[in-house]
Protein backbone atom coordinates (compact mmCIF):
# COMPACT_ATOMS: atom_id res chain seq x y z
CA UNK A 1 0.00 0.00 0.00
CA UNK A 2 1.15 3.56 -0.40
CA UNK A 3 0.58 6.54 1.41
CA UNK A 4 -2.00 9.20 0.04
CA UNK A 5 1.06 11.54 0.00
CA UNK A 6 2.46 9.38 -2.60
CA UNK A 7 2.10 10.86 -6.05
CA UNK A 8 2.04 7.80 -8.98
CA UNK A 9 3.36 9.22 -12.09
CA UNK A 10 1.26 8.77 -15.25
CA UNK A 11 2.13 5.88 -17.27
CA UNK A 12 3.21 7.96 -19.96
CA UNK A 13 5.05 10.66 -17.94
CA UNK A 14 8.38 12.18 -19.35
CA UNK A 15 11.70 10.77 -17.29
CA UNK A 16 15.17 10.84 -18.05
CA UNK A 17 16.58 7.22 -18.46
CA UNK A 18 19.97 7.15 -19.60
CA UNK A 19 20.05 3.31 -19.05
CA UNK A 20 23.82 1.25 -18.00
CA UNK A 21 26.53 3.44 -17.82
CA UNK A 22 28.84 2.28 -19.90
CA UNK A 23 31.79 0.50 -18.37
CA UNK A 24 35.34 2.56 -18.74
CA UNK A 25 38.59 0.54 -19.04
CA UNK A 26 41.40 1.61 -16.49
CA UNK A 27 43.06 3.64 -19.46
CA UNK A 28 40.04 5.92 -20.08
CA UNK A 29 39.41 6.15 -16.16
CA UNK A 30 42.86 7.72 -16.05
CA UNK A 31 42.63 9.49 -19.63
CA UNK A 32 39.40 11.07 -17.97
CA UNK A 33 41.16 11.81 -14.64
CA UNK A 34 43.91 13.49 -16.76
CA UNK A 35 41.48 15.59 -18.63
CA UNK A 36 39.61 16.55 -15.47
CA UNK A 37 42.73 17.82 -13.77
CA UNK A 38 44.41 19.36 -17.04
CA UNK A 39 40.61 21.22 -17.18
CA UNK A 40 40.75 22.31 -13.51
CA UNK A 41 44.09 23.99 -13.50
CA UNK A 42 44.43 25.53 -17.14
CA UNK A 43 44.00 29.51 -17.18
CA UNK A 44 41.39 30.74 -17.65
CA UNK A 45 40.04 33.98 -20.17
CA UNK A 46 37.41 35.20 -17.73
CA UNK A 47 33.58 34.91 -17.97
CA UNK A 48 33.54 38.24 -20.04
CA UNK A 49 36.07 37.39 -22.49
CA UNK A 50 34.34 33.89 -22.69
CA UNK A 51 31.11 36.01 -23.67
CA UNK A 52 32.53 38.28 -25.87
CA UNK A 53 34.34 35.26 -28.06
CA UNK A 54 30.69 33.28 -27.86
CA UNK A 55 29.18 36.73 -29.34
CA UNK A 56 32.23 36.87 -31.66
CA UNK A 57 32.47 33.76 -33.16
CA UNK A 58 28.11 32.54 -33.43
CA UNK A 59 25.98 31.87 -36.37
CA UNK A 60 23.87 35.28 -35.68
CA UNK A 61 21.08 34.18 -33.65
CA UNK A 62 19.96 34.32 -30.25
CA UNK A 63 16.61 34.49 -28.37
CA UNK A 64 15.36 37.41 -26.68
CA UNK A 65 13.14 37.15 -23.44
CA UNK A 66 11.18 40.18 -22.65
CA UNK A 67 8.22 40.25 -20.39
CA UNK A 68 5.32 40.55 -22.36
CA UNK A 69 3.38 43.81 -22.23
CA UNK A 70 0.73 42.54 -23.53
CA UNK A 71 0.21 39.34 -21.28
CA UNK A 72 1.28 40.77 -18.22
CA UNK A 73 3.64 38.54 -15.71
CA UNK A 74 4.14 36.44 -18.86
CA UNK A 75 7.69 36.18 -20.79
CA UNK A 76 8.03 36.70 -24.66
CA UNK A 77 10.54 35.10 -26.11
CA UNK A 78 11.80 35.76 -29.94
CA UNK A 79 13.81 34.37 -31.95
CA UNK A 80 16.45 37.40 -33.09
CA UNK A 81 19.10 38.07 -35.60
CA UNK A 82 22.54 39.97 -34.52
CA UNK A 83 25.63 40.94 -35.36
CA UNK A 84 28.68 42.08 -32.85
CA UNK A 85 29.79 45.36 -32.80
CA UNK A 86 33.94 45.95 -32.51
CA UNK A 87 33.69 45.94 -29.10
CA UNK A 88 31.84 41.99 -29.12
CA UNK A 89 28.50 43.66 -27.67
CA UNK A 90 25.35 41.82 -30.03
CA UNK A 91 23.97 44.73 -32.13
CA UNK A 92 20.02 44.59 -33.28
CA UNK A 93 18.08 46.06 -35.77
CA UNK A 94 14.26 45.54 -34.77
CA UNK A 95 10.85 46.49 -35.99
CA UNK A 96 8.55 48.58 -34.11
CA UNK A 97 6.05 46.90 -34.81
CA UNK A 98 7.61 43.34 -33.12
CA UNK A 99 6.41 42.59 -29.81
CA UNK A 100 9.67 42.11 -28.65
CA UNK A 101 10.41 45.99 -29.03
CA UNK A 102 7.48 46.82 -27.76
CA UNK A 103 7.91 44.49 -24.61
CA UNK A 104 11.35 46.18 -23.81
CA UNK A 105 10.59 49.71 -24.51
CA UNK A 106 8.05 48.72 -21.49
CA UNK A 107 10.12 47.41 -19.61
CA UNK A 108 13.82 47.00 -20.77
CA UNK A 109 14.65 44.08 -18.36
CA UNK A 110 15.39 41.04 -20.58
CA UNK A 111 17.82 38.28 -21.51
CA UNK A 112 19.93 36.91 -24.32
CA UNK A 113 20.19 33.52 -25.05
CA UNK A 114 23.44 33.19 -27.53
CA UNK A 115 24.26 29.40 -28.49
CA UNK A 116 27.57 28.40 -30.30
CA UNK A 117 28.25 27.37 -33.55
CA UNK A 118 28.43 23.97 -32.36
CA UNK A 119 25.02 23.90 -30.47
Amino acid sequence: TSSSSEKKEPKHAPRHDVGAQAELSPEEMAIQAAFAEHQQNCPKLGFATDVRTLIQYNHGFAVISTNSKSMDGYPNGSVVAFAPDEDGNPLFVFSGMSSHTKDVLSDPRCSLTVASKQF
